[in-house]
């Protein structure tokens, strides 16, 4: 899938100026890292975040194949902590929000 993303997007933007290229597994590997896995169908959102997170917390260090260390990136306990974070900070800002506004009853 996401080699024949690339190669729409290059045969659209770049074939003109920069030539013929072709994407295919011998000229572009593909590896799939071990990393932490959301266990149900509506964390997606929550593991996204994390994996931003922890890309700029713990950024990788080691390129070689197999990537060893994203498995550790964080545990679902962590994630589950992060939904915790992102309420609190949305009632947060909801509270900030509701302080700043005239009240409309007077």
């Amino acid at each position: 899938m996401c080699r024949d993303f690339l190669q729409v997007e290059w045969n659209e933007k770049k074939a003109g100026t920069e030539g013929h290229r072709k994407f295919t597994k011998k000229t572009m590997a593909c590896h799939q890292p071990r990393c932490p896995q959301q266990p149900n169908g509506v964390d997606c959102g929550i593991y996204l975040l994390k994996y931003v997170e922890s890309f700029f917390m713990k950024p990788l260090t080691d390129f070689t194949l197999p990537t060893k260390c994203l498995d550790e990136w964080f545990d679902h306990s962590e994630a589950v902590a992060k939904r915790s974070e992102l309420r609190m900070l949305v009632l947060l800002l909801k509270a900030k929000l509701k302080m700043r506004q005239p009240d409309k009853d007077k």
